[in-house]
């Protein structure tokens, strides 16, 4: 994460703004310096794509 995203996100919380992460994937998929930062909510949007040959 850059640093100036992180030095924004954490200038947000200061300023009473809530900080939401929204991930295609579980939490254990997070890199531990982005779960640092600190967010108010974590929001896991599983999406399931599956095509099979002949089938629209």
């Amino acid at each position: 994460m850059p640093a100036s995203t992180k030095n924004a996100i954490v200038e947000a919380r200061e300023n009473r703004q809530h900080e939401f992460v929204c991930i295609g994937g579980s939490k254990a998929e997070l890199f531990s310096e982005i779960l640092d930062v600190g967010f108010d909510e974590l929001y896991h949007i599983f999406v399931k794509y599956g095509w099979m040959e002949g089938w629209y």
